[in-house]
């Protein structure tokens, strides 16, 4: 297993050039490489609490949204089946609980 997903990743400043730099590159390599719905700077080795969704998940529609230093508020203990699938691995999904 990849390490950089294991740590604790740091607290990015928006104000940053660091911001801006993984910002373009999560933007870039999601909505415009990849048919995915989302993607976290870790998940590229940029160990930064930073991640870009859209959850649509089809170019061109619905918005991007930006999560800086993201704290869950709250949860439901409610379990949905979700089907997933992974830019590692294209065209291979699975049902998940979520």
């Amino acid at each position: 297993m990849n390490g950089c997903i294991n740590i604790i990743n740091i607290v990015i400043e928006i104000t940053s050039l660091q911001f801006t730099e993984v910002l373009t590159i999560l933007v870039g390599f999601i909505f415009h490489r990849t048919d995915g719905i989302g993607l976290s700077a870790p998940q590229l080795g940029i160990n930064v609490q930073l991640m870009v969704f859209n959850p649509v998940g089809e170019h061109g529609e619905g918005e991007e949204i930006v999560l800086v230093n993201p704290r869950v508020s709250q949860y439901s203990k409610k379990l949905t089946l979700f089907n997933e699938g992974c830019l590692s691995f294209p065209g291979i999904n699975a049902d998940v609980k979520v």
